[in-house]
């Protein structure tokens, strides 16, 4: 079974799905003059692989001024770590449309030893350029399109545009697809609503949103780095925390059935600060 896509899209996208995103800014949920928007956001995260810890994760963002800035850093840890030092660190800044995060500049910087690679990706309005170092040996079969690329957003954005819509409209709990494009792939999230519980995590108690979140290929994938059949049908179970007041629902914890055992991710602290309210389509004062 290749496992490989879909543990990269649970490591580096899929703390990249959150409840109610909308399918394009102008479908995005209306916000009124009294809804709030964080002004920052800090959430550190753990992994475990068979209840042995193999990951620290970390996820800021920041948003002033009609503005916003996001990185996150996913390192191996643990036993691990002795064995496999790697660290996916990303940025993105951009402006806010509403409540929907339009990116400009994307940097994704993967350390692995030998596999060390770093992809820029620009967002012109017209066009979405990747720049990649070391180059890809093929851009996929086929490639991701001008128009797949466009409407698309990068995995940091994919949070931040999912976590703003969460829990605004309760006939569509768990929201639209996300649509991803990492510098070649191009691929959706798909959200399905699985349930309402209280969750009691080091990070985070409360009521959450639990949500199955299928991984579809659309473009830019080698055949080799395609999901097989089972892959393509398990979901990742994804819990969003239930916290409307805020006014962001952030991912608190991720469960993905392997066949040789479960990976989870889970929230170890979560700090919100809040910041100005939206006066309906303008962005932040």
């Amino acid at each position: 079974m290749r496992h490989k896509p879909f543990l990269l899209a649970l490591a580096s996208a899929a703390m990249l799905a959150a409840p109610q995103q909308a399918k394009t800014a102008d479908d995005a949920p209306q916000a009124s003059s009294e809804t709030l928007l964080p002004r920052a956001i800090d959430a550190q995260y753990s992994g475990y692989l068979l209840g042995i810890k193999v990951l620290n994760a970390s996820l800021d963002a920041r948003l002033s001024g009609g503005e916003y800035e996001s990185d996150a850093l996913f390192e191996t840890a643990g036993l691990v770590r002795w064995f496999k030092k790697a660290e996916i660190e990303a940025e993105v800044e951009g402006e806010m449309d509403r409540s929907y995060p339009r990116p400009k500049n994307y940097r994704h910087m993967n350390a692995a030893g030998s596999k060390d690679r770093t992809i820029e990706i620009t967002f012109t309005g017209d066009d979405v350029i990747s720049d990649v170092n070391p180059r890809f040996g093929s851009m996929g079969q086929p490639p991701a399109t001008r128009e797949e690329r466009l409407e698309a957003v990068d995995a940091l954005s994919a949070i931040l545009q999912m976590a703003l819509n969460a829990n605004r409209h309760a006939d569509r709990p768990c929201g639209y697809d996300a649509r991803v494009f990492d510098g070649k792939q191009r691929y959706d999230l798909r959200m399905i609503y699985e349930g309402d519980y209280e969750a009691k995590l080091k990070g985070y108690k409360g009521p959450v949103t639990s949500c199955n979140v299928y991984y579809i290929p659309v473009s830019g994938f080698d055949p080799e780095d395609l999901p097989d059949e089972d892959m393509e049908n398990t979901p990742l179970r994804v819990w969003f925390a239930d916290t409307p007041s805020y006014g962001v629902s952030m991912p608190v914890r991720f469960e993905l059935q392997l066949d040789f055992g479960k990976a989870v991710i889970e929230i170890r602290d979560l700090d919100i600060a809040m910041g100005d309210s939206l006066a309906g389509a303008d962005a932040l004062d």
